[in-house]
């Protein structure tokens, strides 16, 4: 219950500024009028940028820096065909990107700002399907796809399929643009592991996690919602999610007659 599915309502908000704060930006923006019609498909505020990009954007990568070398990962789409390619590095590796590239680095800044992201944001740059992740040195790449920073470690056992979780989450799109937030609805997220009612990437983030481990979590493409008219998403983007897990509970299922409930509690 209240956890990111593959439809969602489109809020009329922008993101907030620091770890699990949606709320406090979402009211905010309520109580100025702003309204959906403000956010693009993904959630983000449209602002227009004067400058224009006119160098021509490409050539390879950068090679990540000596202190962190991160290696690139492609994810694999459901039917099987190669889906994007990701690369993470480290900010000291923008020195390295060629003047194209550095324009749209600094076009993904602006409207990051404008957006009021997250501290210590991870910063995009995009080439078709290929997407360039500059970050601190504290992001590590999965070989799931996912990238992830811990902000905290927790205790106990972590989730396995058929167990009820407990969170908080706050989501954004990869221009920092507000998608969603538990704090939103005032109360932590339920939903039992493996029944497929999540985000793939963001169950994944959610199934090595402890009780009182918080992180921030990057969703490829490949992992994200599906896309298209009948969903909330328009266009695929990479999805930033900073997560609190508050508890796991065991679940069994009873059965009288025609009737079955499922009933969660703690170990």
């Amino acid at each position: 219950d209240g956890a990111p599915q593959a439809v969602e309502e489109a809020p009329a908000s922008v993101s907030a500024v620091e770890f699990g704060e949606g709320a406090a930006a979402l009211g905010a923006a309520e109580e100025s009028g702003e309204s959906a019609a403000a956010t693009t498909a993904a959630g983000s505020t449209r602002v227009e940028i004067q400058e224009v990009i006119e160098d021509e954007v490409g050539g390879p990568a950068p090679a990540p820096s000596s202190k962190a070398a991160k290696p690139s990962v492609t994810t694999v789409s459901s039917d099987g065909g190669e889906e994007d390619s990701t690369v993470l590095l480290t900010m000291a590796d923008v020195e390295s990107l060629s003047e194209g590239d550095q324009k749209l680095l600094k076009l993904n800044r602006q409207i990051q700002s404008q957006n009021r992201a997250p501290k210590d944001f991870p910063e995009f740059v995009r080439r078709g399907f290929d997407m360039l992740i500059f970050a601190g040195d504290d992001y590590k790449q999965l070989e799931n796809g996912l990238i992830v920073k811990e902000f905290e470690t927790g205790e106990g056992r972590i989730a396995k399929d058929g167990d009820e979780v407990t969170f908080h989450y706050t989501g954004y799109n990869e221009e920092g643009g507000f998608i969603d937030s538990s704090y939103k609805q005032k109360r932590p997220a339920q939903i039992r592991i493996g029944i497929g009612g999540m985000i793939p990437g963001f169950e994944l983030a959610l199934r090595d996690m402890r009780p009182g481990s918080r992180r921030r979590v990057i969703v490829p493409p490949a992992l994200g919602p599906p896309v298209g008219p009948s969903t909330f998403f328009s266009a695929k983007q990479y999805e930033i999610f900073d997560i609190q897990l508050l508890g796991v509970k065991s679940c069994t299922r009873t059965s009288f007659g025609l009737v079955s409930t499922i009933k969660c509690e703690d170990d």
